[in-house]
């Protein structure tokens, strides 16, 4: 009897000092990973913040050193049971300015796991860091960016990522600048041909706001809206849209649409149309 009384007790007692130990504080798990992270072959010191947290790989970092990194976060995220996001990134040549995506030339989500990216996706995404002029590579909910330099550089730089695994399926490319070239790709609604003419109305229209939408799931169907336009920028556009050699920019024939907008006396004047003047 007295042997069965004290098991319990100790067991009560075992229960106790567990309930008064409680979860791990958030504030010092984010300072024991940030430790860990920040001894990563590679990486930069990392700072601990309770939401998120950002582990940039040096410029200096080879792509051997960048790929370990990323499955050493991955796992001492997860071992920490921390809370936020972490990412891995590499600073732009312009970045310390602020926290901005923009300044890094890339970044990847890789904790938590509901949210994180294929670490493998950083394959492509070297690639990519290797073509130069390019900066802001990443992947939101499964979809690619890519932010290009100049529109001198902008048709090369898309017909040398655009085959790649991660881009394959489609992507967001868009020039750094204000507005003036942004081209959602959906592989299966428009073709390279197409977005070569777009690309050159954006260079060939400096003040023009050129702007390929589409979704980046669901139907997908996109229109190209070409605004800050002249009257005689708009006939010369519309003329251009409407040729029957771009009657396939979309790949099986569907209409591709397009809106060209002027501003007139009494504001603003539109014209819309599809590609090769395709019916619908």
């Amino acid at each position: 009897m007295l042997l069965r009384f004290r098991v319990a007790l100790l067991a009560v007692v075992a229960l106790i000092g567990g309930c008064a130990a409680g979860p791990a504080d958030p504030v010092d798990v984010a300072a024991e990973l940030a430790e860990d992270l920040s001894a990563i072959p590679g990486a930069m010191p990392v700072e601990p913040h309770l939401m998120s947290m950002t582990v940039d790989m040096s410029p200096d970092a080879t792509d051997e050193q960048v790929r370990d990194a990323a499955h050493r976060v991955v796992r001492l995220a997860g071992d920490a049971d921390y809370l936020g996001t972490v990412d891995l990134a590499r600073p732009g040549p312009d970045a310390g300015a602020s926290d901005s995506i923009r300044e890094r030339t890339w970044t990847v989500r890789l904790h938590p796991p509901e949210s994180a990216e294929d670490p493998d996706a950083l394959t492509d995404i070297l690639a990519i860091e290797r073509l130069g002029g390019v900066r802001g590579i990443t992947v939101i909910d499964g979809w690619p960016y890519v932010t290009i330099d100049s529109i001198e550089q902008f048709s090369d730089r898309f017909h040398g990522i655009r085959d790649l695994a991660l881009f394959r399926d489609g992507g967001t490319y868009t020039l750094f600048s204000d507005e003036h070239l942004r081209i959602v790709h959906v592989p299966s609604r428009t073709s390279t041909e197409a977005i070569d003419v777009i690309i050159g109305i954006a260079r060939d229209h400096p003040d023009a706001e050129v702007l390929l939408e589409a979704m980046t799931d669901g139907p997908q169907w996109p229109k190209l809206w070409v605004a800050r336009l002249t009257p005689d920028e708009v006939a010369d556009i519309d003329r251009l849209l409407r040729d029957p050699g771009l009657a396939d920019a979309d790949v099986e024939g569907h209409p591709l649409d397009y809106q060209l907008t002027t501003v007139g006396d009494d504001g603003p004047v539109y014209t819309e149309g599809t590609f090769g003047d395709v019916p619908h």
